[in-house]
């Protein structure tokens, strides 16, 4: 008790910048040992391996055995990465992927002891080990390990085995686990499995493998899932991976549907109803709980198409000829509307789709008259009627307010070719005379740039002048290459005549430089 310890120096304990850095002969050495651990590991495998083929321990038992010992690696790592040792846990969960995934593999394939179903069940309690102890150690490469390394093996499988239902299982629970878990943590590690899924389920629809029905429902709820949850309890904006994943999602869970409904020899009524049930689904997400989340106008623009969307989609389904055309134009008159809120250009191109395929549905378009086709062009000219803005200056900057104002222009032409159709069929009704009907669609032509050209006088929209002139460049090309050469000294004159006031009044009422060469904003 009497003896006195001498004081311990200034630096102690010793600081980790006063110990020495570690030799690359120390790093050597590090490695050597993590290679050769690793050897070692594999040794075993192979250990358990040949007992099995020595017919020592059962096909079924052997497999057993081997994948306990490729988990047993899997607890190995994490507890590496729970001390902090990254790269020892690397090595580890290396080896555990080494030693499973080929053997499951080897086992369904060349040596028969593991049923598809056994396999299926496999790959995912294992993968899933794997993704647990990438989560809990927050080790990213880990889980990609594990998501590549089942994504190969299960693609193998499809390929080479009868067992596509599990095995695209497989791919349907993997995908889920990265949309719903590690996808908030990795966003990249959700695009793997959702295009190997994708690819898969595409595949079996256009071979038409069965279930065709089953995991084409299943793509599309779990696509639809992914974008709905973001929204709704995550409260995120859409991002590029939801959106792709949930049209592409959709199409090819429509497509399934089709494909199975062809299949059993019933009708699209099924298919239609779904389709029509996820639409007011999102319409209720457009209109309803997007608003909610603050400023979020790429996710309202995202269900507001997605809705319009799949409503003419099922109106495709469940109508045919006129009816179909005529709720395409309504369909379309509410994308306008819409698009008056926010995201005009975008909206409004769809609904300039769903005008033409309106027009050439009922038959507007090939010059045919019938009720239908009258209603869709009232359709349609409502359609622009609702793009025409308030006459104040545009807050958005000259050259924007000229692109947002195209799908109004092809709105426009739409009308403005259904009102000569109408007036040529009138025209017909009334002679028979070849040339005469020349001259009036000459005589058509003129009017009604003329009459475009003088509502542009009173309207600040640069699309009347741009139909007007096309209108009257139509006149010109149908009057020399198809009324010159056929036509009559009195039907003639009166286009000739029709077409030079038409060609000196529509320049005076619609300058062509104020919306064609002027980069401001018409005045």
């Amino acid at each position: 008790s009497g003896v006195s310890f001498p004081a311990l120096p200034q630096a102690w304990p010793l600081n980790e910048s006063s110990l020495p850095a570690p030799s690359s002969r120390t790093e050597i050495t590090g490695w050597a040992t993590l290679l050769g651990r690793s050897f070692l590991a594999l040794g075993g495998a192979f250990l358990i391996r040949a007992l099995t083929d020595g017919r020592i321990l059962p096909g079924g038992l052997g497999v057993a055995l081997g994948i306990a010992f490729a988990a047993t690696w899997i607890l190995f790592a994490h507890r590496a990465a729970a001390r902090g040792a990254a790269l020892n846990a690397g090595f580890h969960a290396v080896v555990a992927a080494l030693i499973a995934y080929p053997l499951v593999l080897e086992s369904t394939t060349r040596l028969g002891v593991m049923s598809t179903s056994v396999a299926a069940l496999t790959l995912i309690g294992f993968t899933g080990l794997l993704l647990m102890a990438s989560w809990r150690d927050q080790l990213g490469w880990l889980a990609w390990v594990g998501v590549l390394s089942c994504l190969v093996t299960t693609v193998v499988l499809l390929r080479a085995t009868p067992g596509r239902t599990e095995f695209i299982g497989v791919l349907l629970v993997l995908a889920a686990g990265t949309f719903f878990w590690l996808g908030e943590r990795w966003p990249a590690l959700r695009w793997a499995p959702a295009v190997i899924l994708d690819l898969a389920v595409l595949r079996a629809v256009t071979t038409a493998t069965p279930p065709v029905l089953v995991s084409s429902l299943a793509l599309a709820g779990l696509s639809l899932a992914v974008v709905l949850r973001r929204t709704a309890l995550v409260r995120r904006p859409v991002e590029p991976f939801e959106a792709i994943q949930t049209v592409v999602g959709l199409v090819i869970g429509v497509a399934g549907a089709l494909e199975a409904s062809r299949d059993a020899g019933s009708g699209t009524s099924a298919v239609a109803a779904g389709v029509l049930a996820v639409s007011l689904l999102t319409i209720a997400f457009a209109g309803w709980v997007v608003p909610r989340r603050g400023n979020r106008d790429l996710d309202f623009l995202f269900y507001a198409a997605l809705s319009l969307a799949l409503l003419s989609s099922g109106v495709a389904l469940l109508t045919g000829g006129a009816l179909r055309s005529v709720l395409w134009s309504v369909l379309a008159v509410a994308a306008v509307l819409l698009g008056r809120r926010r995201h005009s250009v975008s909206l409004w191109s769809l609904a300039t789709l769903l005008a033409l395929g309106g027009a050439f549905g009922s038959g507007l378009v090939t010059g045919a008259v019938s009720p239908g086709s009258v209603t869709v062009l009232g359709l349609i000219l409502a359609a622009y009627l609702v793009t025409l803005p308030p006459l104040q200056p545009s807050p958005s900057p000259p050259s924007t307010w000229m692109v947002s104002r195209l799908p109004a222009a092809v709105l426009l032409f739409l009308g403005s070719a259904g009102v000569a159709v109408l007036f040529l069929y009138l025209a017909r009704g009334l002679t028979d005379d070849l040339a005469r009907l020349a001259a009036a669609r000459t005589g058509v032509a003129v009017v009604i740039a003329l009459a475009l050209a003088l509502v542009r006088r009173r309207l600040e929209q640069p699309e009347l002048t741009w139909i007007a002139w096309l209108a009257l460049g139509l006149g010109g090309v149908e009057l020399l290459l198809v009324e010159l050469p056929n036509g009559r000294a009195s039907t003639l004159l009166f286009s000739f005549v029709v077409f030079g006031a038409g060609l000196i009044l529509v320049p005076r009422l619609a300058p062509p430089g104020r919306d064609f060469l002027s980069a401001g904003r018409p005045r």
